[in-house]
């Protein structure tokens, strides 16, 4: 992440908080032998229901909030989540790893364990994975990879690569390490993706992509000169001849402006169409993170323009905070209300948590809320 001289000696508080951590021994916690597999993961519920303060007329209502743990080096630092059914959720880590459990207010059986695949033609690879969506009809599910500015896709409860990726030449210049921060694939088969942009405090834009359709099938990487296979960064193919038949296969680029101090995370797709948004921010004094979600509809995004949003609920002095990664939304029939699901990242730290979270929202007869488009000026 670039830095302005004035954003460093407004982060440098910050800084020193995290380095005086790592020094000391408390950001990575004590020394875990390392294991092929977790040896158990055992939950403890923190939080029971109750009734969440939020905006418009949605009803949101905190199911539960439980702490994970887990034996080995490998847990932790999950970034994303899909529910593949309404009583099974699986985690993805930062790490290359990712979990299959029972939801915690079911049982957390079975549990299982795996490395996340790696594509044959990629010799050198990140497994910086920060979102992870879910298409329910055909089981796969695409990941996206900061580092390399990567999305992956493949097939669903099965470790086995289908060496299938793309590295979007729109994604080539977003930073390495805040870049494609959330993705979604909408019910259409398009899919948006967000990147977590570069100011940790203040207003500022995230530049986003809408695709017309996956983005890995669009890029054709099988088409790649194989002698390439060992890029680190984001691939920048030749342009598509066919006039505009290929201007149809490009995605549109837009911008999504969220609240001061707070950057998007991931998004979760409603029964209806609309996006939900999970947001967070970075602060001094502890707690060092906030979070909120608001709501986004996919037919207001324009090309060059902003995305507009309306707030949904701000989950300050409401639930444990963490630095919550992950949404996901469970499977729902028509009319009913629907489970979100949040997990938080731990970095690691021996002053974070893995928490997950179980939020009913019950939707209104009309609008969740009215579209608001923030002023982009601080």
């Amino acid at each position: 992440m670039k830095l302005t001289g004035r954003a460093l000696i407004a982060c440098f508080p910050l800084v020193m908080l995290v380095a005086l951590l790592v020094l000391t021994g408390q950001w990575t916690g004590a020394p875990l032998p390392l294991s092929k597999t977790p040896h158990r993961v055992t939950v403890r519920q923190l939080d029971g229901e109750r009734v969440l303060q939020s905006s418009g007329d949605a009803k949101l209502t905190l199911v539960g909030q439980w702490a994970l743990t887990g034996d080995g080096q490998e847990f932790g630092g999950f970034s994303a989540l899909v529910v593949p059914h309404r009583d099974r959720l699986i985690l993805f880590s930062d790490r290359g790893w990712w979990l299959g459990i029972g939801t915690p207010d079911t049982t957390l059986e079975p549990v299982w364990w795996n490395r996340q695949p790696k594509p044959a033609e990629m010799k050198r690879w990140s497994f910086d994975t920060e979102s992870a969506t879910l298409d329910r009809e055909s089981g796969q599910i695409w990941l996206s990879y900061e580092i390399t500015n990567t999305i992956y896709r493949l097939p669903m409860l099965t470790g086995e690569a289908d060496d299938a990726f793309a590295q979007p030449a729109a994604m080539a210049d977003w930073p390495s390490n805040s870049g494609p921060e959330s993705l979604l694939r909408l019910h259409d088969g398009r899919f948006i993706v967000l990147e977590e942009g570069q100011a940790l405090w203040g207003i500022a834009p995230s530049e986003g992509l809408l695709f017309p359709k996956d983005p890995v099938e669009a890029s054709k990487m099988e088409e790649a000169d194989p002698n390439e296979a060992e890029r680190v960064g984001p691939a920048k193919p030749s342009p598509k001849e066919g006039g505009q038949e290929a201007e149809q296969d490009l995605p549109v680029s837009f911008r999504f402006i969220p609240p001061a101090n707070y950057r998007p995370t991931d998004m979760a797709l409603l029964p209806d169409g609309r996006v939900l948004i999970l947001l967070r921010s970075l602060h001094l004094p502890p707690p060092l993170f906030g979070a909120r979600i608001v709501v986004a509809d996919p037919s207001a995004i324009g090309r060059g323009g902003t995305w507009p949003w309306c707030p949904l609920v701000n989950f300050a002095d409401q639930i444990r905070m963490d630095n919550y990664e992950g949404l996901a939304v469970a499977p729902a029939a028509k009319g009913e209300a629907v489970d979100l699901w949040m997990v938080s990242d731990d970095n690691r730290a021996s002053f974070q948590q893995t928490l997950l979270v179980k939020i009913r929202l019950t939707l209104p007869s009309g609008p969740l809320c009215r579209l608001d488009q923030i002023d982009p000026k601080p």
